[in-house]
């Protein structure tokens, strides 16, 4: 078999919400991959300062973060691009005016809006260390490190609002069921990034494997040689996959790669 490059979102992928770790059966199975000589990468919406370290610890050969504004070879953070200062500032003033809660996730820390309990409420569920997250800071200090900008949202009117004026600023806009809301650089994605990972480590795209749930996997979905959704995936990514696995909460990744690795 060809050396192959596998690239894993995180949650709802290999990660299920409200659990303290990623499953050791799935772990067990990266580890085998790696094992036979291919290369296994995170490709996650979270920003590489955020990434917990359940994760990190896994031993991944590489990272895709922020949606494809950040790539890590190994630990090493080799690229990464942020958002136009401009662009976060009249998106938070229309955050601010619909009197929502947000963070800005930058190159080194997340910082949270004043008002904050339902957002606390919401992370908690992701084993994400709040105490690391700042209350107090300089808007127009971060700003020009943002990667992404996150709210939650209560009604239709209110995602309506954002989408419409996030997409006239040429930025991506993921709306999750629950109502959260993710948004990044529109020219940057899990895809573009992931052919600079293979362009970096000489493996053909043919030879390119991606395992997901999510709206943001999308462009790696339909650029990868091969595309696995997970069972608890979103529709569209479903209808896009070459194959449907299992589940997050039944090791979905893990009989993926046991399937396909022969393992």
């Amino acid at each position: 078999m060809n050396k192959k490059a596998v690239f894993f979102d995180i949650d709802g992928t290999i990660f299920e919400s409200g659990k303290e770790d990623v499953s050791k059966t799935v772990i067990h199975a990266i580890h085998q991959v790696q094992a036979l000589g291919h290369l296994c990468f995170v490709a996650s919406g979270r920003p590489f300062t955020s990434l917990p370290d359940f994760i990190t610890r896994i031993g991944f050969d590489g990272y895709i973060c922020g949606n494809g504004t950040q790539i890590a070879i190994g630990q090493t953070l080799i690229k990464q691009k942020c958002l136009d200062p401009v662009t976060s500032f009249e998106m938070i003033q229309l955050i601010e005016s619909l009197q929502l809660q947000y963070i800005i996730l930058t190159t080194s820390q997340s910082c949270i809006s004043t008002h904050h309990d339902e957002l606390f409420e919401y992370y908690q569920q992701f084993n994400i260390d709040l105490d690391a997250i700042r209350t107090q800071y300089n808007l127009n200090e971060i700003l020009p490190y943002a990667l992404k900008i996150e709210t939650m949202t209560h009604t239709p009117k209110e995602r309506e609002n954002i989408k419409e004026k996030a997409e006239s600023l040429g930025l991506f806009v993921e709306i999750k069921k629950d109502g959260y809301v993710e948004l990044s650089d529109k020219t940057i994605t899990k895809g573009t990034a992931l052919l600079e990972v293979l362009k970096l480590t000489n493996i053909p795209v043919s030879e390119s494997i991606v395992l997901g749930d999510g709206a943001n996997d999308m462009d790696m979905f339909q650029t990868a040689g091969y595309s696995i959704a997970m069972g608890n995936a979103v529709d569209e990514i479903k209808e896009t996959a070459n194959e449907i696995t299992l589940s997050v909460s039944e090791d979905g990744a893990a009989h993926a790669l046991n399937k396909l690795f022969h393992l």
